[in-house]
């Protein structure tokens, strides 16, 4: 799900038009590269404090995929947001510029 909570036509249109831009087979070669690709063996080597930011309701990008991060990441933080889509910046405006920049200041 893109949003959780209901958007403006232009909003809609906005995203949708993002996804024409986006070649469709570049798209599907990334996508099938996933597939081969050992995903989660090198997060044991970031040392940098990182912040996960994830929408509970995104199904573009998994929740379990940002747990997953946070459980491979040294000094990871995950940032969880109800009711939220793949557009959290969107879907929770407030509280995401609240969490970004409390965690850049910590």
């Amino acid at each position: 799900m893109i949003f959780y909570n209901p958007v403006s036509a232009g909003i809609k249109d906005w995203v949708f038009q993002l996804g024409l831009q986006a070649a469709g087979w570049s798209t599907a070669f990334i996508a099938n590269t996933w597939i081969k690709e050992v995903l989660f063996d090198d997060l044991k080597q970031i040392n940098t404090p990182t912040g996960i930011f994830q929408g509970v309701n995104d199904r573009v990008v998994l929740y379990p995929l940002a747990v997953s991060l946070k459980q491979g990441i040294k000094n990871a933080k995950l940032i969880s947001f109800e009711q939220c889509g793949h557009f959290l910046f969107y879907d929770k405006l407030e509280a995401f510029n609240t969490e970004f920049v409390k965690f850049l200041r910590e």
